[in-house]
């Protein structure tokens, strides 16, 4: 018997459907910030990457002397899952779920 799909959870790698500042494309999940009603994320923060494995620091922080890795709030329609954690690595997703449709968005 099949089991039920893991839901996308803290530690795993998503890609940004639109890089965000035009650069930064990639992303680990730092939090789940709201569920739909049925249980499935919605709303995530991220700490972002670029190709080059830079992460994003808020402007403010560099200016600051702070070198303190910045997260962003994004929908889940926003990304797509990349690779999930787990106490083994990181494990592709193979068919990575379509977090556009109506449950990801009531």
């Amino acid at each position: 018997m099949p089991s039920k799909p893991q839901d996308l959870d803290r530690g795993d790698l998503v890609k940004l459907r639109d890089p965000y500042q035009g650069r930064y494309g990639y992303g680990v999940v730092v939090e789940i910030t709201s569920r739909t009603r049925h249980g499935h994320p919605r709303n995530v923060s991220i700490h972002l990457y670029d190709d080059e494995g830079q992460l994003f620091i808020h402007p403010d922080y560099i200016a600051k002397g702070l070198l303190v890795p910045s997260y962003v709030d994004f929908h889940v329609s926003e990304l797509v899952w990349y690779r999930r954690a787990s106490d083994q690595g990181y494990h592709t997703i193979p068919n990575p779920p379509d977090w556009s449709v109506d449950r990801y968005l009531a």
